[in-house]
């Protein structure tokens, strides 16, 4: 007979149930992996997420033929602790068994359960941990009297966000399987999964919630900025009109002193009383030239400010405006030279009483802060292209120079100096700063070169059109 004829008729029968049971145990798996899949397909919510790991909880009971368990995910907060939240449990009291993890004390936390004990050994090792009551604390109190248990760590990228905890409470004589976990790893690959996706789609919505607050945020910033801009709009055409008025009126006020004081010029004064006439003439032409300044700078920044473009001659307009400072350099015994390019474009095309402003305004600074030597006037033809020209008026004196400090705030409005510095020179500050504006406007730019006490080089460059003819 051969040996298979010997075979003991129960080791059979054990064969045969323990196939059997592995059979079952697959379909359990199979069942279950497709049914939490559509599941979670349809929806990623918490809610959804605590169904799904329920079924996977029931199924993992079957498998392992436990009376109790949990799934409970864990995340690392900001408080430097694991917040834990359970997704499943066989009862309601493991929960709270659970969510005395969420508060951690001065000192740590001090399990006083068997439930608890373990999942800090699992937080700490993050291994399986498999056994029986022997390893517990003999000071734990026990909610729930633990004979042998299955704690599975749920890894994802080498970090812990997750355990499923199996256990018995009457079964002393049944005992866990060593190799538990690769038996369950569909199961655990599929949680650990699951745990994974819930966690991106919960950033994905915090990331949109975060971008919608700031588009709201953003939108009342806007819409503040907005209402501010139009106060401020409102707010200068309310100084602009009353600076008009205003101005307008102490200007007739002016004209009207200066002309009396020039007519009592032409009676007999005695020398002081020639004196006194003579500053009040004067105090009132500089009072009238700060005026018309201050009225200036409120037109050329306005809205309303358009540019006068006409063809011109650069260089007849620079010798029609010097003889306006023979007065002022004769004085001084201060010459004014003009040098201009032999092969300069005739014709031009730009605002000529802009740029002709302009070079008044530099000119009578120049001459200002010279006492002895020259101012020179130089026009040179930087670049050009069939349509335009680039020109740079540079106005050369031989005066006091600027210091590198000074410099920086040049072209600002109503700067002028030090307080010693503005006794000796007098002026209202305005000039460059309306210079450096109606360059702007003309899409060019402007700046000076000085050394103290080496005297100073203003300069302006313009993109100037050519007529249509000459082009053409």
């Amino acid at each position: 007979m051969s040996d298979s004829q010997h075979l003991d008729p129960v080791h059979s029968l054990a064969e045969s149930n323990a196939s059997k049971k592995s059979i079952q145990n697959l379909e359990a798996i199979l069942d279950t992996l497709s049914q939490t899949q559509s599941q979670f397909i349809t929806s990623k919510s918490p809610l959804k997420l605590a169904e799904i790991c329920e079924v996977f909880l029931q199924t993992l009971l079957f498998l392992t033929e436990s009376q109790h368990g949990f799934i409970v995910s864990i995340e690392d907060s900001k408080a430097n602790h694991q917040n834990f939240t359970t997704y499943a449990a066989s009862e309601s009291s493991l929960k709270e068994e659970i969510t005395f993890l969420n508060h951690p004390q001065p000192n740590g936390i001090v399990p006083v359960t068997a439930i608890q004990e373990l999942i800090l050994t699992i937080l700490k090792t993050s291994k399986p941990l498999i056994g029986t009551n022997g390893i517990l604390s003999s000071k734990i109190h026990r909610a729930f009297p633990v004979k042998n248990f299955a704690g599975i760590p749920l890894i994802s990228k080498d970090y812990l966000i997750g355990v499923i905890f199996l256990f018995n409470t009457t079964h002393d004589d049944y005992s866990y399987s060593q190799d538990l976990v690769s038996t369950l790893m569909p199961i655990l690959q599929a949680i650990i999964l699951m745990f994974e996706a819930a966690k991106l789609e919960y950033e994905r919505d915090e990331v949109e919630r975060l971008l919608r607050e700031r588009e709201g945020m953003l939108s009342i910033s806007l819409n503040q900025l907005e209402w501010q801009k139009q106060e401020l709009e409102i707010a200068n055409q309310t100084k602009n009109i009353f600076l008009n008025n205003m101005t307008h009126e102490i200007r007739n006020h002016l004209n009207g002193l200066m002309g009396m004081t020039e007519l009592l010029l032409n009676t007999d004064l005695n020398h002081q009383q020639m004196k006194y006439a003579n500053r009040v003439y004067q105090s009132s032409e500089a009072l009238l030239k700060m005026i018309n300044d201050i009225l200036e700078v409120t037109l050329i920044e306005s809205d309303d400010f358009k540019l006068e473009l006409k063809e011109f001659n650069l260089a007849q307009l620079i010798q029609d405006l010097i003889p306006s400072f023979v007065e002022i350099s004769g004085k001084k015994n201060i010459e004014i030279l003009f040098n201009s390019p032999s092969e300069m474009h005739s014709r031009l095309i730009g605002d000529p009483l802009r740029i002709k402003q302009i070079l008044s305004y530099l000119i009578d600074n120049a001459l200002k802060f010279t006492d002895q030597g020259r101012v020179l006037i130089n026009v040179i033809q930087k670049k050009e292209s069939e349509e335009e020209v680039v020109i740079r008026l540079e106005v050369v004196d031989t005066g006091i120079g600027i210091s590198v400090e000074i410099q920086q705030h040049i072209f600002l409005k109503f700067f002028r100096g030090d307080s010693s510095f503005t006794r000796k020179y007098r002026g209202n500050g305005l000039g460059l700063s309306i210079s450096k504006i109606l360059a702007a406007k003309m899409q060019g730019q402007i700046g000076v070169i000085s050394d103290e006490g080496q005297g100073s080089t203003f300069w302006v460059e313009l993109p100037l059109n050519l007529p249509k003819q000459i082009t053409s």
